[in-house]
């Protein structure tokens, strides 16, 4: 921003932590989906990371649909086709910009949709979870339950559900592999690894924690 806050990341770091490294959104995704799904570049397998523009944009507000659409006008003007409408080749967009207090939040997402921002947290659990909600997932949360007489039972009428607290998914509050339930919804798990149980049955159930067909 031409008024600050200014970028203290490169494209280097920022490819690394979406693209090419060890723990990078894209390497979290080939794990948790058996090397079906993965993030590449429209014309670069390593990933397409453009060039840190500056913007003349108030930050007092957190308008990051405006700054996105200032950021594309900015590249645009140095000659890269890329439009952020999807008319450019991209099923995907991430825009990245240093922290601004006026945005509470670390990332921001469509659910489903093809943009992102992330708000100066250049993590790869903030990244991931943001694409997880392009591709239609939603937060990862738990529900706690209690008995009539308050003591704790797995499953009841009274429950609480707490938002984020999922400790498992990067959907949730960290950043393991995704849940079954986030395999299914994006499309990785085969047909008949999924059983719908309407009444009363005995299942054999495998771990999604490895490849299996079980």
């Amino acid at each position: 921003f031409a008024g600050g806050p200014t970028a203290t990341f490169t494209v280097d770091q920022l490819r690394d932590k979406v693209f090419t490294g060890t723990d990078s959104a894209n390497a979290y995704f080939k794990e948790s989906s058996y090397d079906r799904l993965w993030l590449t570049g429209r014309d670069n397998g390593n990933g397409d990371v453009y060039p840190v523009v500056t913007i003349t944009a108030s930050t007092a507000t957190c308008d990051f649909s405006g700054w996105s659409t200032a950021a594309l006008s900015e590249l645009q003007a140095l000659g890269h086709t890329v439009t952020g409408d999807g008319n450019d080749g991209y099923q995907h967009y991430i825009y990245v910009f240093p922290s601004v207090s006026a945005c509470g939040w670390a990332g921001l997402a469509s659910v489903p949709g093809r943009r992102s921002w992330i708000n100066g947290y250049i993590h790869r659990s903030v990244i991931a979870h943001e694409l997880g909600h392009n591709f239609g997932l939603g937060h990862a949360d738990t529900i706690t339950c209690t008995d009539p007489g308050g003591a704790p039972v797995t499953i009841s009428n009274v429950c609480t559900e707490q938002e984020y607290q999922d400790p498992y998914e990067v959907m949730g509050g960290w950043g393991r592999q995704l849940s079954a339930v986030s395999r299914q919804l994006i499309g990785v798990l085969d047909p008949g690894q999924v059983v719908t149980v309407t009444g009363p049955a005995t299942v054999d159930i495998e771990s999604v924690s490895v490849p299996g067909s079980g």
